[in-house]
């Protein structure tokens, strides 16, 4: 503590009259340098001190961090015995009394984190509700008996903690936001047998007797409801079914600000959790919520207006800078973003920040700075009220309460802390200043003008272009618009709606006019326009985000396939948001724990729900990688990788969910195979998946005997099910489709063969062609006994010896066949994968080298990607290096090409006279290669 308080005549006067008249045990003398200076910047605690001596002598020898525990359980056993109302109100105010005393020694004397300090006012205040909870129950069970549903279960009641208490960060002299409800309608099951409504509003109005009204110990707490449905109009106690129904039909914007703290603060385990997910629903949307951002800020503008009206200008909690604005900030960002990353959805503000910077919403220095002021500015409230235990935000008047103010914040002067104060203050408001807004130019312009008179104009009208004919295609780009405005969707629009075009327009010409070609772009998100203005917050977020527009207008010029993709799901398009390289660049880990975060940590959700949030997820993993392909972010090999990680992310995902949620007894027991382009992890967009389930032998099945259905019954439903996660069109779209024709025997073999049988398969039936797709087969999900012993049989397979000559005629045949019903026809055309020295040849021709050499060295089968194994066969001296790498560069050149081709949502076709010199060095190879 700083030695520099100086201790006033009073409090001398108070401490000499303390000795005389208590007899002070030893350690309190030994402490009385802390006492005085405890008892000068505290009055309450001062008092408090003098009235119960005892305690003050029980915090200097009770510094443990049980101490609060302790002292909950022995007044819990004193209130246990108490029948009398007046004498409960009493000990329950001795309890507030003994524990402030308590934590304003930790927060004054000790210096104790701040945190900290606010987490024992809040567990103080949870204490002192179940104590009264409790207390009022039991005289009301005696009376009226147990409320009950209908199905007979017992119904209990629930205190919600909104605000500070809800996030564990009450203050020191604060009312308490609750709101009282209970689960399910029904009767009480006593002799006098009223409904639970009447039951629970008895006993919420008991409580809040018991903890808010004035006696001659003071108050416990002051408790405002007001936060209960319909507000002070409401019933004081509501079920669930009417806050559910309240939140879905009536919940306003700001009540979403208000439900990010909820918390149970008593109340059944299974109520809390059936409570936050209904609350979880209602404040985070499933995606990032731009519709969210104008509320906000209109919120935003009405704090800046209160302090202005109010001129709180030594308000910290109000005032300009102060803790009000910090909160604003974080909760922001939990709307709008929370949806999406589940990690925002907390109710503390320090774990709410860390997410932010995470995130990148905000920097790591703007971060820290707002986590000080935080601290640095709870800590002043707390000491503000501790003074006098009064609910007061504002700094004292009197200079020499300020100086004690500022000593008890570790300052000697009064003016070094102001400084202080005023550069938190300061730091805090620059950042709120910054959020969302302040904000985009609406400066009226010739595109403001243009669009006010395009929407006034009657059909045969022209439209005055003055100023602007400079537009490259501005006529296209004019005609456009014009039949946006004549479209149905337009003329359905509600005011709201068409303000926000209104801001929109002139944004997206501007940024239109920088593009090379206008027309060709405004031709590919024409549609787009016309989809979003049915939900027109995304005309809020592509106006409010500058960076979204043009990176969406740069991506849309550069590839009609991303036009259509967003097109499609326009909830995609805060995917756009520029974002670093690292964000691009993901490992196959990070891409599974986000796949965790945004889908399988949402407990509870029904089986359609969890279709939509994998789909999303692809989606946005896949547009995500799109953006930065054409953006040149990132090379060809990467992009695979990135889709293919996500494809394996996604099925392993699909297995997991459908283990623990609907067959737990398959949970270990099946793998899922992945052949072709996804084994080779050289997935491209709009690639489909080739893949092959396969489970454990029957002998290493753990199969309880209790169940009745045979195992491969229930294993075929599994990989159905699954197949039909993976494949199946919703209102989101597909993730992939699913060909499963490489399994033994093909369509007309098990869908789900057994281990045994597949290695039987391939030694002994398999054609050549199928243990050739064998070279680019790996495991990418579920059993790990299953993958081992997948891969052991793999290496068996490919490893055993061919006569090169037979093998060679096979591989010739086959590639044969393939040329006759899949080249193209068209003269002049060159298709990349499937004709004469393309993608297949290429592929045949690894295939081939590694059927007929792998016995000679078992490497060969380590990796099923192309280019890593032309490296091996190279590496082995089975092929030059240079015709690898020849080889290598062809193939890397011709699948960029595709991708390229993709972005285009064109079919992989070239003019043929482009390629001439590639197909002749692949022609070549194949010859030296298989001898042909």
């Amino acid at each position: 503590m700083n030695n520099a308080i100086v201790v006033s005549e009073e409090t001398e006067s108070l401490w000499t009259d303390f000795v005389t008249t208590k007899s002070p045990a030893k350690n309190i003398l030994v402490e009385q340098a802390n006492i005085k200076t405890f008892w000068q910047q505290s009055a309450y605690v001062a008092r408090t001190s003098c009235k119960h001596p005892e305690w003050l002598q029980d915090v200097i020898e009770n510094q443990d961090n049980r101490v609060l525990e302790k002292l909950f359980n022995s007044f819990s056993e004193v209130l246990a015995s108490v029948d009398n109302e007046d004498e409960f109100k009493q000990q329950l105010r001795m309890l507030r009394h003994h524990s402030h005393l308590y934590i304003c020694w930790n927060d004054l004397i000790k210096q104790q984190e701040i945190f900290q300090v606010l987490k024992q006012l809040s567990q103080l205040a949870d204490e002192c509700m179940r104590l009264a909870a409790d207390w009022s129950r039991k005289g009301l069970l005696e009376k009226y008996g147990t409320p009950r549903n209908e199905q007979g279960d017992i119904v209990h009641l629930v205190v919600i903690a909104m605000g500070k208490l809800g996030g564990d960060e009450l203050n020191f002299s604060s009312d308490i936001d609750v709101m009282f409800c209970y689960s399910d309608a029904g009767q009480t099951d006593g002799k006098i047998s009223i409904s639970n409504q009447e039951f629970f509003t008895q006993l919420a109005q008991s409580i809040i007797r018991i903890l808010s009204e004035m006696t001659v110990d003071g108050f416990v707490y002051r408790v405002d409801c007001r936060l209960r449905p319909f507000g002070d109009s409401g019933p004081l106690v509501v079920n669930f079914n009417h806050i559910e129904d309240y939140l879905h039909s009536h919940g306003r914007e700001w009540e979403r600000y208000a439900y990010v703290k909820a918390r149970v603060m008593y109340g059944a385990e299974e109520d809390k959790q059936r409570f936050e997910q209904m609350v979880s629903a209602f404040v985070y949307r499933k995606y990032i919520d731009f519709g969210v951002i104008n509320t906000l800020r209109e919120m935003k503008g009405l704090i800046a207006q209160q302090i202005i009206k109010k001129g709180n200008v030594d308000n910290i909690k109000l005032g300009i800078g102060g803790i009000r604005e910090i909160e604003f900030i974080v909760q922001f960002f939990q709307l709008v973003h929370g949806g999406r990353n589940p990690a925002l959805q907390t109710r503390k503000i320090i774990q709410g920040f860390e997410q932010i910077e995470i995130a990148g919403y905000l920097e790591k220095s703007e971060v820290e700075a707002l986590l000080y002021a935080y601290k640095f500015l709870r800590r002043v409230e707390n000491r503000i009220q501790m003074a006098e235990d009064m609910q007061t935000h504002v700094l004292p008047k009197q200079q020499e309460a300020r100086l004690l103010l500022a000593q008890s914040m570790g300052y000697e002067e009064l003016n070094s802390f102001e400084r202080e104060l005023q550069t938190q203050r300061d730091n805090v408001n620059r950042i709120f200043n910054k959020i969302h807004g302040d904000d985009v130019e609406n400066d009226e312009d010739d595109y403001e003008t243009l669009w006010d008179k395009l929407t006034s104009l009657s059909e045969d009208d022209s439209v005055d272009t003055s100023g602007i004919s400079d537009y490259k295609d501005f006529d296209h780009v004019l005609e456009k618009l014009r039949l946006l405005i004549d479209g149905s969707a337009y003329r359905h629009q509600d005011h709201e709606g068409r303000e926000r075009l209104r801001k929109f327009i002139p944004c997206f010409l501007r940024e239109l006019k920088q593009v090379e070609s206008p027309a060709l772009v405004i031709d590919r998100l024409f549609l787009l326009l016309q989809s979003i203005l049915r939900r027109s917050v995304y005309l809020v977020l592509l106006y409010e985000n500058q960076d979204v527009l043009k990176q969406l207008i740069a991506v849309t010029s550069s590839s009609p396939w991303i036009a259509s993709h967003i097109t499609s799901y326009p909830l995609l398009l805060d995917e756009l948001v520029v974002r670093s390289e690292q964000d691009y660049l993901l490992t196959k880990e990070q891409i599974g724990k986000q796949f965790n975060d945004e889908v399988l940590s949402h407990k509870g959700l029904e089986y359609d729900a969890i279709l939509e949030r994998v789909r999303l997820f692809k989606h946005a993993r896949e547009l995500r990688v799109a953006c930065a392909d054409v953006l040149g972010k990132i090379p060809l090999m990467k992009v695979s990788d990135q889709l293919s990680w996500t494809a394996e992310v996604v099925i392993d995902g699909c297995v997991k969910y459908l283990e623990q949620q609907f067959d737990p007894v398959m949970e270990g027991n099946m793998a899922v195979i992945a052949f072709g382009k996804l084994g080779g992890i050289e997935l491209s967009y709009g690639s489909d998946l080739d893949l092959v389930y396969i489970s454990k032998n029957e002998n290493q099945i753990d199969y309880p005997a209790d169940i009745k259905v045979p195992y491969i019954v229930k294993a075929t439903k599994f990989a159905q099910r699954l197949t039909q996660m993976l494949a199946l069109q919703t209102v989101s779209g597909k993730l992939y489709d699913v060909d499963m024709r490489l399994r033994p025997d093909g369509e007309s073999g098990p869908m789900v063969p057994h281990f045994s049988f597949v290695q039987d398969y391939y030694q002994t039936r398999a054609w050549t062609w199928e243990i050739q797709a064998l070279v680019r087969a790996r495991c990418v999900a579920g059993s790990l006994q299953v993958k081992q012993q997948f891969e052991q049989m793999r290496r068996q397979i490919l490893c055993q010896p061919r006569d090169a000559k037979t093998l060679a005629q096979e591989v010739i045949n086959m590639r044969a066949k393939m040329l006759e019903t899949k080249a193209s026809k068209t003269s002049g055309i060159f298709h990349l994968k499937n004709d004469e020295g393309g993608i297949t040849d290429i592929e045949f021709m690894v295939q081939y080298a590694i059927l007929a050499h792998a016995h000679k060295d078992m490497e060969l089968c380590e990796y099923s990607d192309n280019v890593r194994l032309l490296e091996r066969l190279a590496g082995g001296g089975f092929i030059s290096s240079s015709m690898a790498t020849e080889i290598t560069d062809i193939y890397c050149r011709f699948r960029n090409i595709m991708h390229r081709i993709a972005l285009q949502a064109k079919k992989p076709e070239v003019s043929d006279a482009e390629y001439q010199a590639e197909r002749s060095v692949v022609r070549d190879c194949w010859q030296r290669i298989l001898g042909e």
